[in-house]
């Protein structure tokens, strides 16, 4: 079975802020779709500084995304 990406994740073609491969992130008056988890990756992805995104090799963006906090994205456990 093969997922087609763009079914998910669009460019943003006009960013004017952050780094320059940020993805669309369509509007939604639905609450539980914020939840779907490509719509919590576009969040994180948008999130990375420049310095993460700014890469040679593949394995140059790992080593470097592995120094990220992501703290902040996590959502607090309801069972606490």
């Amino acid at each position: 079975m093969s997922i087609n990406v763009a079914d998910y994740f669009e460019v943003c073609s006009a960013s004017s802020r952050g780094h320059p491969y940020k993805l669309y992130k369509p509007f939604s008056g639905c609450t539980s779709r914020s939840s779907f988890f490509s719509m919590r990756a576009i969040n994180v992805w948008n999130d990375l500084l420049t310095d993460v995104l700014n890469f040679k090799t593949l394995e140059s963006f790992k080593r470097t995304v592995q120094l990220v906090d992501f703290s902040n994205h996590l959502r607090p456990s309801s069972n606490q």
